[in-house]
């Protein structure tokens, strides 16, 4: 860390380090024209004929009053010419704020002589609250020594005295103002949302600005553009559970009329909502990583209907006006006035998902919510495509539908990851794998279809069908729904495991409200086709009658 001498304005011939680092003051300051760089503090002529130099002699001043004889200013006290020392100076930056003794915010357009504007009125409309470097500027400095300067540096008042209005002008909790440590408790929504409306020269620097704030340490690559913000997301997701990161709206600009989204937000900008977002104490932390795709992660995922259509939602986040912008880590998804934010899922493969494009995000009420039906993952989890263009690729994939009577209620398939709830079929159909659904019939019996797809003498794939009647054959429909829940089954596993069902045959007989009727499962080769995407389908039909009447 260099750091510039008060008492001769000049930069201190070595840098100093962790151990033997003095005490420094350090300016927090909106860049403009002429300001003095590191190479210039090696030509002290050079370096004070430029508009800069005020700022930088002005900060040695204040300091010398206080009896501080070091000085930090980011303009001249980092070697940009060095990309290590530059990208070593961002990742330290929220720790040099914090741990220096004072801290003087130059507010370039606030005047405190004016006799046209108030300084309340000037403070809401300075440009210093507007810039993304000065948000951990702002926060990581010690309350009490950080000291706002107007133009002529004349002190206004330090942080404590200011953080009420500050926190009005910010949206930043006034309990993060007067105490750093505490931005831990806020949610990494409501962390994104102090920086939505600010800005940077360089598009890396809204992510690079935001480092400190989530505690990250990460390299700098000028020239990636929106890819520093979404490689900042991907380090938040490395040591963070926080599903909030998730709770953005969708920008116009970044998305468009794109069916689907990125899982990732593409700015900071998408998080202009998120002040009060907080995370649903009653959800437990995914487990979650990212891939070269998408990002993978086990979570409850719920099943929302809208109208005769049945919506995968996932619900990163909550509100709850009742608590407003009080510090708050969680709230309770079923405190009458929370509401949960939720965006939808859709399936485009099997466990892989796609975020549909919508404005904003799906707003639930607590009481809506008890009624919805909660889906909970299995072990393989989720994922969530990054790159939407990808899901064309997956849907290449073949379908299998199911088409059932509509007294016949589904209560789960298996492998679930592979069943598309709202189309009714199941993705991608290994040979030999075997596929179900547990049925249940209104006052009747509870019945599996099982499906495999095998070879005949000629190598051409059909389908075998079993079905099992729950109430027949209690123990092999018990064994078969047990092996199901836990792992993906291959026929003929199956069949030397339980060689009741090798007997099984594509019709049984069930009572429904207390009459019997028999159940078969068909499935005819000519009725399969090919959509517009090269997705090939097939269709299996379930049909009922009662028992006695020959179909026809």
């Amino acid at each position: 860390m260099w750091l510039i001498d008060t008492g001769s304005e000049e930069l201190h011939p070595e840098e100093f380090f962790e151990d033997n680092r003095p005490q420094y003051a350090i300016l927090s300051h909106r860049w403009g024209a002429g300001e003095v760089t590191f190479a210039d503090m090696k030509e002290p002529a050079k370096a004070r004929a430029k508009a800069g130099w005020v700022k930088i002699s002005k900060t040695c001043e204040v300091a010398r009053l206080s009896g501080l004889r070091y000085a930090w200013v980011d303009s001249c006290c980092i070697d940009r010419s060095s990309s290590a020392e530059l990208s070593e100076a961002i990742n330290s930056m929220w720790h040099w704020y914090r741990e220096a003794t004072e801290c003087y915010a130059f507010l370039g357009d606030l005047d405190l002589r004016s006799t046209t504007s108030s300084i309340e009125d000037q403070l809401r409309a300075s440009e210093w609250f507007r810039r993304g470097w000065t948000l951990q500027e702002l926060i990581a400095p010690k309350a009490k020594s950080l000291f706002f300067h107007d133009k002529e540096w004349n002190v206004l008042a330090n942080k404590v005295t200011l953080s009420k209005l500050i926190a009005e002008i910010t949206s930043i909790p006034q309990e993060v103002l007067l105490d750093a440590s505490l931005v831990r408790h806020c949610s990494v929504a409501q962390r994104m949302s102090w920086a939505s409306r600010r800005k940077t020269t360089r598009i890396e620097d809204a992510a690079y600005c935001l480092l400190g704030i989530f505690d990250i340490n990460m390299p700098l690559l000028y020239g990636e553009r929106q890819k520093a913000f979404r490689r900042l997301q991907q380090e938040i997701i490395g040591k963070n559970s926080d599903t909030t990161l998730l709770a953005w709206e969708p920008t116009d600009e970044a998305t468009g009329d794109d069916e689907y989204c990125d899982i990732f937000a593409p700015s900071p900008a998408a998080f202009a909502n998120s002040h009060h977002t907080k995370i649903a104490k009653e959800f437990r932390p995914p487990q979650w990583y990212n891939t070269s795709s998408g990002l993978i992660f086990h979570a409850e995922t719920f099943r929302l209907p809208v109208g005769n259509v049945i919506k995968t939602v996932f619900i990163p986040g909550v509100t709850n006006p009742k608590y407003g912008g009080k510090l708050r880590g969680s709230l309770s998804v079923y405190d009458v006035n929370t509401t949960l934010l939720c965006f939808e899922l859709e399936m485009v493969g099997s466990a892989t998902y796609c975020r549909r494009n919508h404005p904003q995000l799906l707003k639930l009420s607590s009481r809506v919510f008890r009624d919805i039906e909660h889906v909970t993952q299995p072990p393989f989890g989720i994922r969530t495509l990054s790159f939407p263009h990808l899901a064309e690729s997956y849907m290449y994939s073949s379908k299998l539908h199911l088409r059932t009577p509509p007294e016949m209620k589904m209560v789960r398939a298996f492998p679930e990851k592979s069943w598309n709830y709202e189309g009714k079929f199941f993705f991608s159909v290994d040979v030999f794998q075997v596929l179900g659904a547990l049925f249940r019939f209104p006052e009747g019996d509870d019945l599996i279809f099982l499906a495999s797809s095998v070879w005949d003498s000629q190598y051409n794939a059909k389908f075998k069908m079993q079905l099992i009647n729950r109430r027949l054959l209690p123990a092999v429909a018990d064994a078969v729904l047990q092996w199901t829940q836990t792992e993906e089954v291959d026929v003929s596993e199956m069949e030397s495991t339980h060689p009741e069902t090798a007997k099984l045959s594509h019709s049984t007989s069930v009572k429904i409200r207390g009459r019997k009727h028999v159940v078969s499962a068909n499935y005819d080769q000519s009725n399969d086709t090919r959509d517009g995407r090269g997705s090939w389908h097939q269709h299996i039909d379930i049909s009922i009658r009662p028992q006695g009447i020959t179909g026809g």
